[in-house]
């Protein structure tokens, strides 16, 4: 059992999704999830909590669905794995949803969404954007789940019915729903053309069920019973035609509350019927009570006071546990969000800790500004972005005489001296502006943005005044000679600071204690 065991039940994984095959699915991935932890294979421990939260979702066992799924999530966080965290995260917010609890199903959706976001090489920004839609049009936010759908088809960037592919009905059909529920028939119209040529060219009966609820729901909102009838009629003829029978009997529950509105017992029966035969394929559902609200409101409009007793104390015993379950779910994402919270605190820590280790190593530690090898690297990612048009100047400034400053007052006045120009130099110029020590005694700044030809000569002239101001042992021993390289165009590092050392050795030249400006030509 190795590496190569591993990658083959994943690959097995991937032949039964294809497929369509939970079961088979579910197989492999236990099998995947035990090896990998012996192995201790992060990377195929996350796709097995994926693919067995998964499953356990699609069977109605939201708790051992949870567990898989955060464990998954945990993985996500330690180590690189968008995708299957992407996955993770939007399979807990399934979940979160299923059981009521919208703020986390939000929080879980969100990160998903800007895993997608980050990672749009995966490709799944737009299935995300539609599971988004579906929270809150679950919730009952029927405008808000309508502008995730719309963004979902935009970002999926389908220009025409030849460029459909079989996810996409999931995106048309939810657009073809919340028309539905708003009400708006020229959406309706739209998007039914849609779905047609979808029909034509795909066989999904996930889809189509959802289509004929929204048959079901329309001829409802348009108080048509006889349609009402036709339609249920045909929706429970297809019911058994779909593999994710969960999401059947989600629908038939709407469907089974527009019968008992409508008064037809004989319809409203055979939709409970039919609903009690799909919950005998998941004894672990942990939702029961949708059923058994059904089950009362029938009682109610077509039983006796006993029969209604019956179904309400029924209804109570289930509501009872699964509150029992939700309270353990909650407890469970709580430990989960504590325990995220400690992951990310580290995260930063050690980011933090990183980011101070690459600013010690670019800082000069006498001066605490940039060293040459710095300076070079932040000035040459500038000079590639910058625009046409903008002025940018470099300039090299190199301390007068400073061998003699050294001789005459010591190195101690020196370094003085050193620090003290940086510090004036931060002070006239702008903290947006780089300085550099690019050698003893030499210093480099990179101004970008330079508003006008004056604003540069006033920085200098300003420069140049307070450092022959600064007296040592009240004597004016201190000047500087400053070369300017300006630049209103791309150029490379090496072409502005040439040009600038050049200026400060013709300052230099010409006694010191002033600046020489130059332009780099195109």
């Amino acid at each position: 059992m190795n590496t190569d065991t591993l990658k083959n039940l994943y690959t097995e994984i991937e032949e039964y999704r294809v497929l369509r095959d939970f079961e088979g699915i579910f197989h492999c991935a236990t099998q995947l999830y035990d090896l990998s932890i012996q192995l201790k294979s992060a990377h195929y421990e996350i796709i097995a909590c994926y693919f067995l939260g998964n499953y356990y979702f699609n069977k109605g066992q939201y708790e051992t669905s949870m567990t898989y799924l955060q464990e998954g999530i945990r993985i996500g966080e330690e180590s690189p794995y968008p995708f299957f965290q992407m996955m993770c995260y939007n399979v807990a917010g399934m979940v979160s949803a299923t059981i009521g609890d919208e703020i986390m199903s939000v929080e879980y959706m969100l990160k998903a969404y800007y895993i997608a976001f980050d990672h749009q090489e995966l490709g799944y920004l737009y299935i995300i954007l539609n599971n988004l839609g579906v929270l809150f049009l679950d919730l009952g936010y029927y405008e808000i789940a309508e502008e995730y759908f719309e963004k979902a088809i935009t970002e999926r960037g389908i220009n025409g019915f030849d460029d459909l592919m079989i996810n996409d009905g999931y995106n048309i059909i939810n657009l073809l729903g919340i028309s539905v529920f708003l009400r708006n028939e020229e959406t309706y119209t739209h998007w039914l053309t849609w779905y047609r040529e979808y029909h034509k060219r795909f066989d999904d009966a996930t889809v189509d069920n959802d289509y004929q609820l929204y048959q079901v729901l329309r001829a409802a909102y348009q108080q048509d019973i006889t349609s009402v009838k036709k339609e249920v009629t045909i929706l429970l003829a297809i019911a058994d035609s779909e593999q994710d029978r969960l999401h059947t009997f989600k629908n038939l529950i709407k469907v089974c509350k527009v019968c008992i509105q409508f008064q037809e017992q004989q319809l409203s029966s055979q939709v409970l019927d039919k609903l009690y035969q799909i919950l005998q394929d998941y004894p672990e559902y942990q939702k029961h009570s949708e059923l058994k609200e059904c089950q009362v409101l029938y009682a109610n409009s077509f039983c006796n006071e006993q029969e209604r007793l019956t179904a309400l104390q029924e209804y109570y015993e289930i509501r009872q546990l699964e509150l029992s379950a939700t309270h353990n779910n909650m407890k469970n994402t709580l430990l989960l969000k504590i325990d995220m919270e400690q992951l990310l605190y580290e995260r930063n820590q050690i980011l933090k800790k990183n980011r101070e280790l690459e600013r010690r190593s670019e800082i000069e530690e006498f001066t605490n500004v940039m060293n040459k090898t710095a300076f070079r690297a932040h000035v040459s990612a500038e000079l590639e972005a910058m625009h046409q048009d903008q002025y940018i100047c470099l300039l090299v400034i190199d301390i007068d005489k400073f061998k003699s400053i050294n001789d005459t007052f010591g190195h101690l006045v020196g370094d003085q001296v050193l620090l003290h120009v940086v510090k004036v130099v931060k002070e006239v110029l702008r903290s947006s502006d780089f300085i550099g020590r690019i050698g003893g005694d030499e210093f480099c700044v990179f101004m970008k943005n330079i508003l006008s030809l004056p604003y540069l000569h006033e920085r200098l002239d300003e420069l140049l005044d307070r450092l022959v101001n600064t007296r040592i042992e009240n004597k004016q021993v201190l000047s500087a000679s400053i070369g300017v390289c300006m630049s209103d165009h791309v150029c490379r590092y090496d072409e502005i600071f040439q040009k600038a050392d050049e200026a400060m050795y013709r300052a230099k030249h010409a006694g010191g204690n002033r600046y020489d400006i130059t332009e780099l030509s195109t």
